[in-house]
């Protein structure tokens, strides 16, 4: 069983599986706060979308640990660089990206040269577009704090694309 599972288990939170791409081909998730409930789409329980599983999950869950300001019917569209996040969608990702893959993990393998971004995505168990998303995180976090782990960062988000 997935920690991401037992975790929602744990928190009470039900998990359940719903054909979404019916509303809408690119809706993966949805988190609904007042019956403490993530639905989640179908096509997901594919063994080759388990990374993308873990983001969108790992989200939703961000999504109840972080709260919601907005609508919360609100469509989670796609794992696109070009995708505006507002505020509530960035609280529930940087969640997600600490809770799926831990600073002081991912710092020590930059640290420790490993910046390959398919590698890292391969190492936690997650896409490539959560690494990026991490990394960035991490950069604005430490803009003035370590200049090592800067240039680590940068060289790894580089071979993001």
């Amino acid at each position: 069983m997935d920690e991401l599972i037992k975790f929602a288990s744990q928190e009470n939170i039900q998990v359940v599986y719903l054909p979404l791409n019916m509303v809408y081909k690119e809706l993966f998730g949805i988190h609904i706060p007042g019956e403490r409930k993530i639905v989640l789409d179908t096509r997901l329980l594919m063994p080759k979308y388990y990374r993308l599983w873990r983001c969108v999950m790992g989200e939703e869950l961000g999504h109840h640990f972080t709260g919601i300001s907005h609508n919360i019917f609100k469509v989670h569209y796609n794992y696109s660089l070009k995708r505006k996040m507002n505020y509530d969608d960035e609280l529930a990702l940087r969640w997600a990206t600490d809770k799926l893959i831990p600073t002081d993990e991912i710092t020590s393998l930059l640290d420790g040269g490993f910046s390959d971004c398919e590698g890292l995505a391969e190492y936690f168990g997650v896409t490539i577009w959560f690494i990026f998303r991490k990394l960035e995180f991490l950069q604005l976090k430490n803009s003035n704090n370590v200049k090592n782990i800067r240039e680590y960062i940068k060289s790894a988000k580089i071979s993001c694309f």
